[in-house]
C-alpha cells in the first residue's frame, strides 16, 4: 500500500491535499482535506473504524443532522431516542377511552374490544348541510400507534 501526496493546498483556515492512495486490488486519489486524508491514511492502516452504516429504515434526513453533531449531543440524542421509544411503548399500551373515539356531532354506537383492536361502530356527518346525517352505522378498527389513533374503516355495518 502507498500513499502519495501529490498537492497541498492551504487555504487558511482548512489544509486541503491531493493524494494517491493504493492498495493491491483498489485506488483512492482526488482532492481530500487534511483531516479527511489522516482519517483514510489511519483506516487503511488499520488504526480507526470504519464509518457506521446508518439502518435503511433511518431517513436521510436524520442520518444527516446526527452526522453533523458530536459526541455529547449525540449522547443527549440517544438518552432522548430511548426516552421516546418508553414514553411510545406505554402510550401504545393504554386502553383508548370513549372521548378519543368520537368528535362532534358524530354519534357512537358501539365500542367492543377485539384481538385486533377496539372494535368502533359509529355514525358519522358528510360534511354538507345534509338532512339524512349522520350517516351510517360504519365500523372501524382503532389501534394506537405511538401518540395517535390508527383508524382502518371496514365498512358500513348492517342493522
Amino acid at each position: 500500500m502507498g500513499v502519495k501526496i501529490q498537492q497541498e493546498v492551504n487555504c487558511g483556515w482548512a489544509t486541503f491535499v491531493l493524494v494517491e492512495v493504493t492498495e493491491t486490488y483498489r485506488s483512492i486519489s482526488g482532492l481530500l482535506s487534511y483531516q479527511t486524508f489522516i482519517c483514510i491514511s489511519l483506516r487503511l492502516l488499520g488504526k480507526m473504524p470504519e464509518t457506521p452504516t446508518p439502518a435503511e429504515l433511518i431517513p436521510t434526513y436524520i442520518v444527516d443532522g446526527l452526522d453533523r453533531q458530536d459526541r455529547e449531543t449525540l449522547a443527549a440524542i440517544e438518552q432522548y431516542a430511548r426516552d421516546r421509544r418508553e414514553y411510545l411503548r406505554a402510550v401504545e399500551q393504554q386502553d383508548i377511552d370513549e372521548e378519543e373515539l368520537t368528535e362532534e356531532p358524530e354519534e357512537l354506537v358501539d365500542i367492543e374490544e377485539s384481538s385486533d383492536g377496539t372494535v368502533v361502530i359509529k355514525k358519522v356527518p358528510c360534511g354538507k348541510d345534509c338532512a339524512g346525517c349522520p350517516h351510517g352505522p360504519y365500523k372501524y378498527i382503532v389501534s394506537r400507534e405511538g401518540d395517535s389513533l390508527n383508524w382502518r374503516y371496514e365498512g358500513p355495518v348492517n342493522q
